[in-house]
């Protein structure tokens, strides 16, 4: 996808956050993936927690 318009396509990666033990979920890392003509490399990183609220 070209998320910015900018003509360089960029990847997107999700990694689970877990907690002691795998079915502890806690949240998300995203991090987005640009390629600069060799190899992708992190352009921005967000995290989400799951929660509710107060």
């Amino acid at each position: 996808m070209d998320s910015d318009r900018d003509g360089t396509f960029e990847l997107e990666a999700y990694q689970r956050i877990a907690g002691r033990y795998n079915a502890d979920g806690l949240g998300y890392v995203q991090t987005v993936l640009k390629w600069n003509g060799e190899i992708f490399v992190a352009d921005r990183q967000d995290v989400a927690i799951s929660g509710s609220n107060l």
